[in-house]
């Protein structure tokens, strides 16, 4: 029974890898595997009196507690509880990672998931690519999601964006570690794909996505020594400046986004006031959307009053939906997870800084944590970065 759950763990990992950013609806896939073969390790682990969580994922259940409490006394819907199945299989996806990087792993099964990882989505960015100048996605069999950015094979160019962004981040930081890692890939395919997945990820124009992605970076080399990452960072804003200056398209991203700019405004005010409304748990776990509307027109916020969405934020959203406790479960989360990595001090613990800075500089102009197709990865690297086994830097 241990063997097989060890391989329908290690498949599960086969098939995000290969759908993650082909087919959203085939990647539940993965959830399915998790729960089965994370349930049977973390029983194992509390037989053997081996059962641990880590503070970071024990703040990630106190949320899910949370944000059902949150559900009870708004009287539901009961169905967004649902939505909290990605908090839940990344704590016991830890199980099942763990036993898989302990008992199956070796250097031919990694190499084998990190690269169909890398060419899955370098695939899907290269057919969104075709799909944004020639206006037909050729693996979606449909006509692209947008006329000026690029979507990859997601229905929208935001998750798209911002999921790509995450997806960049890590495996650029990989390469540039490839000399340590080489056994296990192969350089020509890191650096193919991220040439096509930045490329895709940058035409996405997601512009909260590329501030998270230089602020990765910066931290990342910042850890190294911080004259360095001082400089990465000042090059990679001065290279924003320069293009700002010298290309049209990137420049409408920032001159062309005034509304956008006005219902994120209107949104983080209005999920101050939800707060207010309710301070101990909020309106329930995703039920701000469906009231923001009714909350402007109340309360008199007169941008964009008719603009019906989240907060855009991850941290307010909570704390406009699961109130004071639900937002102190998510800043403890965050919190817990970059201690937990800092004392790490292998790879493993400087990439996810990287990744962890990244995700609180997106998380503060875009619901990230609420968005299916990015939590899938978001998730992942949670997981996987909570494994006891090191790998020296």
């Amino acid at each position: 029974m241990e063997n097989r759950m060890l391989q329908w763990a290690y498949w599960g990992c086969l098939w995000l890898a290969a759908t993650l950013f082909t087919s959203f609806s085939a990647a539940s896939l993965f959830h399915i595997t998790m729960i089965g073969t994370g349930s049977y390790f973390a029983f194992q682990a509390y037989k053997k009196k081996n059962f641990r969580l880590s503070l970071s994922s024990w703040a990630l259940f106190a949320l899910i507690l949370i944000s059902v409490a949150s559900l009870i006394k708004s009287g539901g819907p009961y169905k967004n509880a649902i939505k909290m199945k990605y908090f839940l299989v990344a704590i016991l996806s830890v199980f099942s990672f763990e036993a898989i990087s302990r008992n199956y792993l070796n250097e031919k099964r990694v190499k084998i998931l990190l690269n169909v990882f890398l060419i899955a989505s370098a695939v899907a960015s290269l057919s969104g690519l075709i799909g944004l100048y020639t206006g037909f996605n050729p693996l979606r069999f449909k006509a692209a999601c947008h006329t000026e950015r690029a979507c990859g094979m997601y229905g929208m160019y935001m998750s798209y964006g911002y999921g790509m962004g995450y997806f960049v981040l890590v495996s650029m930081l990989v390469l540039f570690n490839m000399s340590k890692l080489k056994k296990v890939s192969h350089p020509a395919i890191w650096l193919l794909s991220n040439i096509i997945n930045f490329l895709g990820f940058y035409l996405s124009y997601a512009r909260g996505a590329l501030g998270a992605f230089i602020a990765g970076i910066t931290i990342y080399f910042f850890q190294k020594r911080w004259k360095l990452g001082l400089s990465i960072g000042v090059l990679l804003v001065a290279i924003g400046f320069g293009l700002y200056n010298s290309n049209e398209s990137f420049r409408r991203m920032f001159t062309e986004r005034g509304s956008s700019n006005d219902q994120r405004i209107s949104l983080y005010k209005g999920a101050y006031y939800a707060f207010q409304e309710s301070p101990l748990l909020g309106l329930g776990y995703r039920n701000y959307e469906d009231q923001s509307v009714r909350i402007k027109k109340q309360y008199g916020i007169d941008l964009q009053v008719h603009f019906a969405g989240t907060a855009h934020n991850n941290f307010l959203e909570h704390l406009a939906s699961t109130g004071i406790l639900g937002f102190i479960a998510m800043i403890l989360f965050h919190l817990f997870w970059l201690i937990e990595m800092v004392k790490r001090k292998d790879l493993i613990g400087q990439i996810t800084i990287g990744f962890i800075v990244s995700l609180i500089v997106s998380g503060q102009v875009e619901y990230t944590l609420g968005d299916g197709e990015t939590l899938f990865f978001l998730m992942f690297i949670y997981s996987w970065s909570q494994i006891s086994r090191k790998v020296e830097a």
